[in-house]
């Protein structure tokens, strides 16, 4: 299954709610991704351009856009990014493929 790189930042609402009550959101959003057939990885609070970071793994990319829509719904998420991860050995495969596809592509300057 397709691992996906979540980023995004809670809303000042949000932050007011954890901060008058202090939770761990990991088994939510563990419990929301496993629901949708997928599997929360990594969640990592942040500071600075992010305030979550998720590394999750779900079947294909209209099930990710699904957590992420049921996710952001709430409302308490803004700012989102979703980027697909590819591992090294899917890009090597990529790169053989595009290797002997060379020269199917020519810049625009080119023709």
């Amino acid at each position: 299954m397709p691992l996906y790189l979540v980023r995004c930042r809670y809303t000042p609402e949000a932050w007011q709610g954890l901060v008058a009550n202090p939770e761990d959101r990991t088994q939510l959003a563990e419990q929301v991704c496993e629901r949708f057939g997928g599997k929360l990885h990594n969640l990592f609070f942040a500071f600075g351009e992010h305030d979550l970071i998720e590394i999750i793994e779900a079947p294909d990319n209209k099930t990710m856009m699904a957590i992420m829509m049921a996710s952001t719904s709430a409302g308490s998420l803004t700012d989102v990014t979703t980027t697909v991860l590819v591992s090294g050995a899917e890009a090597r495969d990529a790169m053989a493929i595009a290797g002997e596809q060379a020269g199917v592509y020519r810049r625009p300057e080119a023709e």
